[in-house]
């Protein structure tokens, strides 16, 4: 069984950035990915390796998160 808890990120500016640094840093916790309305922070996030979702609803539909 998987315990890790995927999280989704509403918004990528400097305070979502630290929480996606900080979220790698705990055990069982995963950023599953994130959704800005500006196109340049969701460029940032996918230079990081990072999952980005097409809107916020699709963080919220998403079984895993």
């Amino acid at each position: 069984m998987d315990k890790t808890m995927y999280v989704g990120i509403i918004g990528f500016g400097g305070e979502g950035n630290a929480h996606r640094k900080n979220i790698s840093k705990i055990k069982g916790l995963e950023v599953a990915g994130i959704y800005d309305i500006k196109p340049a922070r969701e460029e940032v996030a996918r230079s990081q390796g990072v999952n980005v979702y097409p809107s916020f609803e699709a963080i919220l539909e998403d079984q895993t998160v």
